[in-house]
């Protein structure tokens, strides 16, 4: 048999405060939700440390499949992405070159106004990527280096 009665909970001749029963629940509520909070936060204060090493190596002289045009790249900051390389032909430049993860993203530009915007990703020494150019062009490509 339960009754209420005066603020505290009766069962079977047992008075127990609903204030005491009530905190007793709620202590281990509040330290689980404690316990999350610090989680949360330690993943947070570290996760740019951990993503700042993820940017796949770009650098190295790569030669695409079915063309005479390779390029290399010659530097790249790992924890920005930021990089340079060069074409094979002294005419293209090459611009504009970040990698983020394994995506790569560079721009040939060449004197005339010609421009070539390369997206792609990176696995090991192989690439896949397509290029959209200033004539309308648009195509898949792979290379390796």
């Amino acid at each position: 048999m339960v009754r209420v009665d005066g603020g505290g909970v009766h069962r079977r001749g047992v008075a127990r405060p609903l204030a005491k029963r009530h905190c007793r629940g709620t202590r281990g509520f509040v330290a689980a939700l404690a316990l999350v909070a610090v989680a949360v936060a330690s993943t947070v204060a570290h996760a740019p440390a951990a993503f700042a090493s993820s940017n796949v190596n770009f650098v190295g002289v790569w030669k695409v499949s079915g063309s005479a045009l390779g390029f290399e790249i010659r530097s790249e900051n790992l924890k920005t992405g930021a990089c340079a390389g060069k074409t094979t032909n002294p005419s293209y430049h090459l611009t504009d070159c970040r990698v983020t993860g394994n995506w790569y993203a560079f721009t040939i530009v060449v004197d005339g106004g010609y421009r070539s915007r390369n997206v792609g990703t990176v696995f090991g020494n192989t690439m896949s990527g397509r290029f959209t150019d200033s004539n309308g062009t648009s195509r898949a490509y792979t290379a390796s280096r």
